[in-house]
């Protein structure tokens, strides 16, 4: 199954994949975990609204990038629940079962503070999809994670600019 997302990318949905609750745990991190898709998504919708009065250009990048993750967050819970799990706001921290809250996110001082927070974040989340290309040997899932992996560069790429604007 084909999902186009708001960046006009369109991402192949996994099929068929086998029952693998290790490999669903793996992608939870990046799903709900400390520092997700889920975190990011609040993080940026809240710079988004701080900057939205003062540089409404910048606030509507961000917007931008929140809808994209939001993206991401799908895919990625589409996916847990294929290998078999559940695709809760939950995370693993080894053996237990930690609940996702708002006090993941990262609200920063002012705009250029809010900046390098994400851009902070988008690059700990680009070494997480790695890591999980490396740990998950399943290529179909490895594909969508090298897609989202390409966003998040251009995430970076964004908030560069945006940063160095001020």
């Amino acid at each position: 199954m084909n999902m186009s997302y708001p960046s006009g990318n369109t991402y192949l949905l996994p099929q068929n994949l086998p029952r693998n609750i290790r490999w669903a745990r793996i992608l939870l991190g990046s799903y709900s975990g400390r520092e997700s898709e889920l975190t990011c998504i609040q993080q940026y919708i809240y710079h988004h609204l701080i900057a939205q009065p003062t540089m409404p250009d910048i606030a509507e990048n961000l917007l931008f990038i929140a809808f994209q993750e939001m993206g991401h967050l799908n895919l990625l819970g589409a996916t847990i629940n294929m290998l078999g799990l559940r695709p809760s706001y939950t995370f693993y921290q080894g053996t237990r079962r930690l609940r996702w809250n708002s006090g993941f996110v990262q609200y920063g001082r002012n705009l250029r503070e809010m900046l390098d927070l994400d851009l902070a974040a988008e690059q700990r989340g680009i070494e997480a999809y790695e890591q999980a290309v490396r740990l998950i040997p399943e290529e179909q899932i490895q594909k969508l994670l090298r897609h989202i992996i390409e966003e998040e560069k251009k995430h970076v790429q964004i908030l560069t600019g945006l940063r160095d604007s001020l």
